[in-house]
């Protein structure tokens, strides 16, 4: 297993549903390492859990294959390869990125990315947002967050919320599992100076939190490193984003990427074990809980919650962006063969960021 996610680390682009597809063909399809009800009830545990969930799966296969040293040594096999490369994007960002044709790749991702956002959201919308209630909860969700409210608040807030017609009893005991994640954004919360500390602890944080796609990560991002502590831009963050869509292996690489901008190689490698160590720590303490969760009505409603809230952040951070984004013949142009491209699934979002790259080297060259 070790060896397939190393593999995996070094040339599974696309994100994490290609990373599921992938593992499922690999372990399940080709090797048989386990069943097909072992996969889907690993999918349903690594979604119970925060982190990156195709991470998370990969450890939980390491773990069914390799016991505990099966589950780190996957995880460390897939994650390696991905943050290394990150790093050699973030150093050549950082020596170069205000060259002409950095500036110009960049300039074509940012419009592309919003493309790939929309794309990605709507199925998750879709299974998310089942109801009358989820749609008005997810609304007031995503004005909360465009008016300044927390990430972790939201989430909290949304998960309660919908459990209401559920079962409005079971909601006082349900509020502990919430006390780690609170307590480690206390712990992470002020001091605005970028110590290599400071780094990992805001990291830890967000890797303790952040439930749903990765791309829900930009919205803690987008508030913990650029709005509160202005530890980077905007355009740093949307920059950073799309270094982590066209590398290979998890998305949540784009912190090794972000720690670089803040404090070099040191800033990096705080920013990556802080948001990876909670996967680590979360996927082994609930390993031999697959049956028992797939099998709880409650955790199934907890899991629905936090899908909607998650995906109410997802919204909100898209408004950011677009917002932020200015109306120029050149954005709508890379939008818009964004848009025919994804429609027409016959490529994928690498393809389509790597495209629009390459035409935001031409048109700045112009």
């Amino acid at each position: 297993m070790t060896r397939l996610a190393l593999r995996m680390g070094v040339t599974a682009f696309g994100g994490p549903a290609a990373h599921i597809a992938i593992l499922r063909h690999e372990a399940v399809a080709k090797r048989n390492w386990l069943t097909e009800q072992d996969f889907l009830d690993y999918i349903s545990l690594a979604n119970l859990i925060p982190g990156p969930n195709s991470t998370e799966l990969i450890m939980h296969v390491g773990a069914k294959t390799g016991g505990r040293r099966g589950l780190w040594a996957a995880g460390a096999a897939f994650i390696g390869p991905a943050a290394l490369i990150t790093l050699i994007f973030a150093y050549i960002y950082k020596r170069w990125g205000s060259s002409p044709t950095a500036e110009g790749m960049l300039s074509g991702i940012a419009p592309a990315l919003i493309v790939v956002i929309i794309f990605t959201l709507i199925p998750l919308a879709r299974t998310a947002i089942k109801s009358r209630w989820a749609v008005a909860l997810a609304a007031a969700l995503v004005l909360l967050y465009v008016a300044g409210i927390n990430e972790l608040l939201l989430l909290l807030i949304g998960t309660l919320a919908y459990l209401v017609p559920f079962a409005f009893k079971t909601l006082k005991d349900r509020t502990l599992a919430f006390a780690a994640p609170l307590l480690m954004y206390a712990a992470a919360a002020e001091q605005p100076g970028p110590s290599f500390l400071r780094i990992f602890l805001v990291f830890l944080k967000i890797g303790s939190i952040l439930y749903g796609s990765g791309y829900v990560l930009i919205a803690f991002l987008q508030r913990d490193v650029v709005n509160d502590r202005h530890w980077i831009t905007q355009q740093q963050l949307v920059d950073a984003v799309a270094v982590g869509q066209v590398t290979p292996g998890p998305v949540f690489s784009t912190a090794t990427f972000i720690g670089y901008q803040i404090g070099g190689l040191g800033g990096a490698i705080a920013a990556t074990i802080g948001i990876f160590l909670p996967a680590f720590l979360l996927v082994w303490a609930s390993h031999g809980f697959a049956a028992r969760f797939r099998t709880s009505k409650t955790l199934s409603h907890v899991l629905d919650g936090l899908n909607l809230a998650s995906n109410a952040l997802l919204i909100g951070v898209l408004a950011t962006l677009i917002r932020a984004l200015d109306l120029t013949a050149f954005n709508v142009i890379v939008a818009s063969l964004a848009l025919v491209g994804l429609a027409s699934r016959r490529v994928g979002p690498t393809t389509v960021l790597a495209g629009a790259a390459l035409l935001g080297v031409v048109w700045h060259g112009l």
